[in-house]
């Protein structure tokens, strides 16, 4: 994550080199949680403003999901656990 508020993402792999997964993102927030699930969703949990944003990880980039963000009021801590 270089300058200002930005995240970038990689794909690690044992045996090949690292993969650049997206260019440069936009993150908005102060205090952001970030984790992923194991079928391609980026969870975002923005504890100052209690906003959740969910994005898919595509081979073209970072999407954002419909209705995403969406107000989770007094939301302080992410949690996400894949089936």
């Amino acid at each position: 994550m270089p300058d200002g508020n930005n995240l970038q993402l990689f794909e690690l792999h044992r045996a090949s080199p690292i993969a650049r997964e997206t260019g440069r993102v936009p993150v908005k927030g102060v205090s952001i949680t970030l984790q992923l699930d194991s079928r391609g969703h980026l969870y975002g949990l923005d504890s100052y403003t209690a906003m959740l944003s969910v994005y898919t990880i595509t081979s073209s980039g970072l999407r954002t999901d419909p209705g995403s963000p969406v107000s989770i009021g007094g939301a302080s801590h992410l949690l996400v656990v894949s089936k």
